[in-house]
């Protein structure tokens, strides 16, 4: 078995983490507001697809590269996300374990838009799609 990044650059994790079992954007307030450390909080803990260690740990998540705006009754979490190699292969299943984590957790509909970092990613125009 060949590893895409042999030797991923851990970084340390935040000490404090915040208890996340509770949080939910209730579907029934519309004045319920999440902000991007709450979703920073939900993500950081996924498992890296390739490395025993979390997303957070390998910097491919980062709390400054979360927004969330809410317009109206509307929010929108725009994530960006950073792959640990240019040419990472999983880059693809990455986004999709950010935003299913999100559509489980949250129970009310948001508008999630999910890129690469620009300039991470040797393919990225096809990734963001």
């Amino acid at each position: 078995l060949s590893l895409i990044n042999p030797n991923p650059l851990v970084h340390l994790e935040r000490k404090e983490k915040k208890d996340t079992s509770g949080l939910q954007v209730s579907v029934d307030d519309p004045d319920c507001f999440i902000s991007s450390n709450q979703i920073y909080e939900l993500l950081r803990d996924i498992k890296d697809p390739e490395h025993p260690y979390t997303l957070e740990q390998l910097n491919v998540v980062q709390e400054d590269l979360i927004s969330v705006k809410q317009i109206g009754e509307d929010i929108m979490i725009n994530i960006q996300f950073t792959p640990t190699v240019a040419h990472c292969s999983l880059a693809t299943l990455i986004g999709l374990c950010l935003r299913t984590k999100l559509q489980r957790q949250l129970e009310r509909k948001c508008k999630i838009d999910i890129f690469l970092t620009p300039g991470s990613h040797s393919t990225a125009n096809e990734s963001d799609q």
